[in-house]
């Protein structure tokens, strides 16, 4: 058991997981840290905090099937944050733009999709999404090898339940 392995070495444990079972014998996720509690530097008791995850993992399962849903898209999703900053790119932008999504996570969309000399059109159409209003149109980008293409794009802001988070997707057509 772990808490016993940090009474013997004396170190912290942190985020270990498990699964727990309650009185009605239903299961349930957990995550817990424990920390040795030390007297004159003697170790005489164990500090146990414990967390119901259970919601967590709800959450990243949903989330988890909405991104397989966006990889079974044969169209390129794209989804940035409103500095433009790539969180999410699908299966079919990897193959269409020749970036891998997790390659491409971190990075300033325009500097991976748009061609160089649209960048400042870019600018302007990711302008508009920041101001709430959509986008759609024909646009000239560019694949990690260099080479361009004309898209039919639709950018759409999303917007969260109070509409003050604002992140934009794009989808590729």
């Amino acid at each position: 058991m772990k808490v016993l392995q940090v009474l013997r070495e004396g170190r912290m444990m942190t985020e270990f997981q498990d699964v727990f079972i309650r009185k009605d014998g239903t299961f349930f996720d957990v995550v817990h840290s424990s920390s040795p509690l030390r007297s004159g530097g003697d170790i005489n008791g164990l500090v146990v905090v414990f967390r119901d995850i259970t919601e967590r993992k709800r959450a990243e399962e949903e989330i988890r099937f909405q991104a397989h849903l966006l990889d079974a898209v044969e169209q390129a999703v794209i989804a940035t944050d409103l500095n433009g900053t790539v969180i999410f790119w699908n299966s079919f932008a990897e193959t269409l733009y020749g970036w891998p999504g997790c390659g491409s996570a971190g990075c300033e969309h325009s500097d991976l999709t748009p061609a160089p000399r649209l960048r400042e059109q870019a600018a302007e159409i990711f302008a508009c999404l920041q101001a709430g209003q959509s986008w759609e149109g024909e646009f000239e980008v560019q694949r990690s090898d260099g080479t361009f293409f004309p898209a039919m794009i639709n950018d759409s802001p999303i917007l969260d339940s109070q509409e003050a988070d604002r992140h934009c997707r794009s989808l590729d057509r």
